[in-house]
């Protein structure tokens, strides 16, 4: 004799196994997404010690590189966000190059500050952050000519980004108004 089926039965058979699925992400991602909600609001230090844990657990997860080095540069520990610059690869996405260009110039190692703001410029074109990081890393550097003449260069829309303007008045006193 064949028992009636319980009417709770069939919802457990179906929400049991879909939950345990959805429940159980990898801790490394939870963990990594974490970090990414830290440094968005505004603490990229706790970030930056979270993905490092992270990195030496899984060295071979390259968005947790690429994350690290952002929340390193973000934080102000250049030295450090340099330091992982070999595990980099060219192909690695444009806030990469920009974060180790930041990195650089603070630095004040402006000839690699140039150099990977200028490789964040070719894998991400239109954009105006690695246009004006390759300016500033000029300005900085003393070549303040070669800056503005990249600045002159410029179209319209980024002349007016605001990163480009106000470091270029402040940085380049002779400059004319645009």
């Amino acid at each position: 004799m064949r028992r009636p089926l319980k009417p709770w039965i069939l919802p457990l058979c179906v929400v049991l196994p879909w939950s345990a699925l959805h429940a159980e992400s990898p801790p490394r991602l939870q963990q990594h997404d974490q970090a990414l909600q830290m440094h968005r609001a505004g603490d990229p230090a706790a970030a930056a010690d979270l993905l490092m844990e992270l990195h030496r657990q899984y060295p071979s997860e390259q968005r947790i590189l690429y994350d690290l080095i952002a929340a390193l540069s973000a934080a102000g520990r250049d030295a450090e966000a340099l330091g992982l610059r070999d595990e980099v690869g060219a192909d690695a996405p444009a806030y990469v190059h920009e974060a180790l260009g930041r990195a650089a110039r603070n630095l004040r190692d402006y000839p690699l500050a140039v150099e990977l703001y200028r490789q964040a410029g070719r894998q991400s074109t239109g954009r105006a952050e690695p246009v004006a990081g390759v300016m500033m890393s000029l300005a900085d550097g003393l070549r303040p000519a070669e800056a503005l003449q990249r600045f002159d260069a410029l179209p319209a829309d980024m002349k007016e980004h605001p990163l480009a303007v106000s470091y270029t008045h402040l940085t380049l006193p002779t400059k004319r108004i645009v």
